[in-house]
C-alpha cells in the first residue's frame, strides 16, 4: 500500500462525485485550481467561481492535497470559511499523523537499527525537505526498507512494541492508526522478476536520516526514481504524485537524469507531466519509436484510474514483447509464495480467485 492512499485520506465519494473525478481523468486535463496547488501558486477566485466548489474540494481532500491547499489559502484567505477550516483540519491532522509516525520510530529505532540498516522509503521520506515543515506530506501509513535482510526479525520487532500483522498481509502490521509496510526490495522485484529490466542500472545509494537519527532515506536521484516508479505502478491515478514528482523535478532532484540519462520509465513520467502542462517542455529529440511508446503509455493513463493501469504502463516499457507479455501474466498470476505472501496459507486456486476478484474491484491485494 501507498503512502496516503487507502486508509485515513481515501476519500469515497458518492456515484456523483466519482463522475466528478472522471471529468478531470480526460487525457492531458487537471483542473485549473488543482493545477494551482500542485504548483503552489497563488491561488485564484477559480474555486468561487466553480459551479459546485464543497465537490471539487472533495476531490482536493481525495486526491492529498487539502494540507497544501490550507497553507496556501492563508495568504490568499479565498476559500468559504467552512472549506477552509476542513483544509485547516486536514493540515493538523497530517502534522499529527507525522508526529505519531516519528515518536513509534525512535522508539523503535535501536531495535530495527540493530537488524542492518533501515531506509524510511515514500511519504515520509519526502517529509525531510520536499514538504519540509511547515509543509507536511499527508500520509496513512509508513513504508520502511530493509536492504540487509532480516525481515523475519523485523516483524518479531514490530510484533514486540504492539504491532499485529493486518490481515493475512506477512509485511504489513499496523497499531491502532498506525500501519507499517516492511519492504524487502525497492522495485517490488520478488512478486514480478520482470521488473528488474525496468529499473536495470538503479543504484541504491541512501543518506542519513535527519527526522529519525539513526536511519536512512534514498539519496536524491533514488528519491525521486523511486516516485517517478511507485506513481506510474498505480496508474498516476492521484494528484498528490503530481505534486510529489513536480517539487522534486522543481528542487533538482531529477537533474541526475537528463541528458539522455533517464532510465525509460522516469522519461515517460516526466513526459506526462509535460503533457499535463506541470513540467517543461518535452525533449524535441525524442525518437520516434520512443514518442510512439510514450503516446501510447500516455493514453493508457489517462484511461482510467485502477491498478490494472499502471502495470499495464510498466508493461509496456518493457525491452522486448514477449518480456512485456510475461510481465502481464507474472503480475495477473504471481507464483504460489508470493500469493501466499499477499492472502494468507491456502490452496493455489483459492489464493488465485482471491486476487482475480480483488484485481477486478481494485481491492487491498491489488497493491503489489
Amino acid at each position: 500500500m501507498c503512502a496516503g492512499e487507502s486508509r485515513t485520506a481515501d476519500v469515497r465519494d458518492s456515484g456523483d462525485s466519482l463522475r466528478f473525478t472522471a471529468r478531470w481523468r480526460t487525457p492531458f486535463m487537471v483542473n485549473p485550481f488543482i493545477q494551482q496547488i500542485i504548483r503552489s501558486e497563488s491561488l485564484s477566485r477559480y474555486l468561487l467561481d466553480a459551479r459546485d466548489p464543497d465537490r471539487l474540494y472533495a476531490e482536493v481532500l481525495a486526491q492529498g492535497l487539502a494540507p497544501a491547499l490550507y497553507l496556501l489559502n492563508r495568504g490568499s484567505r479565498i476559500l468559504p470559511d467552512p472549506i477552509a477550516k476542513l483544509a485547516q483540519d486536514a493540515y493538523r491532522d497530517a502534522l499529527l499523523f507525522k508526529d505519531l509516525c516519528l515518536c513509534k520510530l525512535m522508539e523503535m529505532s535501536a531495535a530495527l537499527a540493530a537488524c542492518g540498516r533501515v531506509v524510511v522509503i515514500k511519504g515520509l521520506a519526502l517529509c525531510e525537505k520536499i514538504y519540509a515543515e511547515p509543509e507536511v506530506r499527508p500520509m496513512a501509513d509508513v513504508d520502511l526498507y530493509f536492504p540487509d535482510g532480516s525481515i523475519a526479525d523485523v516483524r518479531s520487532i514490530l510484533m514486540h512494541y504492539g504491532f499485529a500483522p493486518y490481515g493475512s498481509y506477512a509485511n504489513e502490521f499496523f497499531l491502532e492508526s498506525l500501519h507499517v509496510d516492511i519492504h524487502e526490495d525497492l522495485w517490488g522485484i520478488r512478486r514480478n522478476p520482470l521488473r528488474r529490466h525496468i529499473v536495470s542500472g538503479i543504484a541504491e545509494s541512501f543518506v542519513p536520516s535527519t527526522l529519525v537519527p539513526g536511519f536512512f532515506i534514498p539519496s536524491p536521484q533514488l528519491l525521486a526514481a523511486h516516485a517517478a516508479f511507485h506513481s506510474l505502478k498505480h496508474g498516476l491515478s492521484r494528484k498528490i504524485w503530481f505534486m510529489d514528482l513536480y517539487r522534486l523535478r522543481r528542487a533538482g532532484y531529477f537533474d541526475t537524469y537528463a541528458g539522455g540519462n533517464a532510465p525509460l520509465f522516469v522519461s515517460c513520467v516526466l513526459d506526462y507531466l509535460d503533457r499535463l502542462g506541470l513540467g517543461g517542455e518535452t525533449d524535441p529529440r525524442r525518437s520516434k519509436t520512443r514518442q510512439l511508446r510514450f503516446q501510447l503509455i500516455s493514453m493508457v493513463l489517462a484511461g482510467g484510474t485502477t491498478h490494472p493501469v499502471g502495470e499495464l504502463a510498466l508493461a509496456l516499457l518493457c525491452p522486448s514483447p514477449l518480456q512485456m507479455f510475461a510481465y502481464l501474466k507474472t503480475s495477473l498470476v504471481p507464483r504460489k509464495q508470493i500469493l501466499k505472501e499477499m492472502y494468507g496459507n491456502d490452496s493455489y486456486w483459492r489464493l488465485l480467485a482471491r486476487r482475480l476478484a480483488e484485481l477486478a474491484g481494485r481491492g487491498k491485494g491489488a497493491s503489489t
